[in-house]
């Protein structure tokens, strides 16, 4: 986060957003009309919020205990020819799809983060080529992102399960069949799914997940797998957000990394340098005797005699006993935790997480991993290139490479200010990097999904810092005025006159506010 002193330059941040504001008044006023979503999940057959039975722990620190992800199954069958089929899916949380065993699109991460209580994309699949002749079964994995945040409270302080709105993922699905006769038919979430919990025993966006491949349930997403002693879903009323169809680049697997060496410099722990600073993932060829215990932890940097640094990227500067709260970890470290299930040779790439790293640490090994076994996996919102920059000079070069990186790396559906100890997206970042994004990468749609979030996250009587609201209200106006200022540039550098009609009224409202706060027209603290 950048430091709060950009406040002092008050009178020249007042006059700024009002001549931006003077100017998006010049364009026009009139409501752009939003398409009613919620006819989607109803229509011929209603769909419903589904989760598992299972409670919410009842303090603190049993959050940091085992609690397995829940995967849901349902078999249906078609007996006529299929002309096209959409499954409109999204969740409070994150999840992903499959159908008959294969997973459904590209996206990873989804959906998008927003505040839950107010807005929730949904995603449009065609899933045409996934369905057979006869019997069908859709499955559905779900994991806490940030709607079921852990209780980690950052900096000793911020905890998100207070700060946002929190509470059981859930999933709303509807698969949309249509027939070459004619007719129609939906598959809808309800409580004739059955669910029971997967190897997953615990998922944070922040601190990584632990797979136990012991629990694995083969097949458990293709017809004719025996569910009977899996439990029904239970219906929810779902986190209470609007529904609206996705309209921005999806967080999916951009780019697989190569490691550029691997080495040893302690007994029995292996380092994997992948060569960049990267977001992401990763896939990993693991092997060993059920039950083992494989670790992973990762960093940006290397200590000089050659062992991991993680401590650049702890989440939220919890660096000792005590800062983090009841059951937090002492240091909380990025790291991943896999149980061998089986001694053959598995593949194994961890969902609902993701780390900010160059080196990655592997403990629990036997041997020495190949390269060829492992890979990074960049995760980002992907966006298409806007602008290139190249010259004669290898080290601009080399510069500017960097800068793509580390953007691209801050994408994950919200621009952040740090992708591994806070993942925020704060209002003083993208006024100060804005127009760099967008002389590199094409944020129109991006930065539209950014003012829904700004929309969200603000109030009538003071500032925020961060959309999604994440409690943050240091930096005052200057912080908040991304609302206005991105508006401006969408505008400046796409075009884009009907997100300003769109905006109208909430600008007239934002500015009122910003006259009743600082009536003299100069912040002073």
């Amino acid at each position: 986060m950048a430091g709060s002193s950009i406040q002092n330059e008050n009178t020249v941040v007042m006059i700024k957003q009002s001549l931006l504001f003077t100017f998006l008044v010049l364009v026009a006023c009139h409501q752009v009309s939003e398409q009613n979503a919620l006819d989607i999940f109803t229509g011929d057959r209603e769909s419903f919020w589904i989760t598992d039975q299972g409670l919410l722990p009842a303090s603190d620190s049993l959050y940091y205990l085992d609690h397995p992800a829940p995967i849901f199954r349902k078999e249906f069958k078609i007996s006529n020819a299929v002309k096209k089929a959409d499954l409109y899916i999204t969740a409070a949380g994150y999840y992903h799809a499959s159908i008959n065993g294969m997973r459904v699109g590209k996206n990873v991460l989804d959906p998008a983060w927003t505040d839950y209580s107010k807005r929730i994309y949904f995603t449009i699949y065609d899933v045409t080529e996934l369905l057979q002749d006869g019997d069908n079964c859709i499955g559905v994995h779900l994991g806490n992102g940030f709607y079921n945040p852990l209780p980690l409270r950052k900096w000793g302080r911020r905890n998100l399960r207070v700060d946002t709105k929190v509470g059981k993922p859930a999933f709303l699905s509807k698969l949309v069949l249509q027939y070459a006769d004619g007719k129609t038919e939906s598959i809808v979430s309800d409580d004739s799914w059955r669910y029971a919990y997967g190897p997953f025993i615990r998922n944070s966006v922040y601190l990584g997940v632990w797979y136990d491949a012991r629990r694995e349930l083969p097949e458990w997403d293709v017809p004719g797998f025996d569910d009977s002693a899996w439990q029904h879903a239970k219906v929810n009323d779902g986190p209470g957000g609007r529904l609206e169809p996705s309209f921005f680049p999806s967080v999916q697997i951009n780019e697989e990394i190569t490691p550029v060496s691997i080495s040893s410099a302690d007994k029995g722990k292996w380092m994997v340098d992948m060569g960049v600073n990267f977001t992401g993932s990763y896939k990993i060829k693991l092997t060993g005797i059920p039950g083992d215990t494989i670790h992973f932890r990762f960093g940006e940097r290397l200590y000089e005699d050659g062992t991991l640094n993680p401590m650049t990227s702890v989440i939220g500067q919890i660096k000792r006993k005590g800062v983090g709260g009841p059951g937090a970890p002492d240091i909380a470290w990025q790291t991943d935790r896999y149980i061998v299930g089986a001694r053959e040779p598995k593949w194994f790439s961890p969902d609902f997480t993701y780390h900010a790293y160059r080196y990655m640490e592997i403990t629990g090994l036997d041997a020495k991993p190949d390269i060829d076994d492992i890979r990074g996996l960049f995760i980002h919102s992907n966006m298409d290139t806007n602008g290139a920059f190249s010259c004669s000079s290898p080290l601009l070069n080399t510069i500017q490479d960097a800068v793509v990186r580390t953007f691209r790396s801050n994408l994950v559906s919200v621009q952040s200010d740090c992708p591994a100890r806070e993942k925020f997206g704060y209002g003083g970042d993208i006024n100060a990097t804005s127009e760099s994004f967008i002389y590199n990468l094409d944020m129109n749609a991006f930065y539209r999904k950014t003012l829904y979030d700004w929309l969200d996250a603000m109030n009538d009587t003071s500032f925020v810092d961060t959309a999604p609201f994440v409690g943050i209200r240091y930096c005052g106006i200057s912080w908040e005025s991304a609302y206005l200022i991105t508006q401006y540039y969408l505008y400046l550098y796409y075009g884009d006159t009907a997100l300003v009609h769109e905006y109208y009224d909430m600008n007239n409202q934002w500015m009122e506010k910003a006259a009743r706060i600082h009536p003299d027209g100069l912040v002073k603290e």
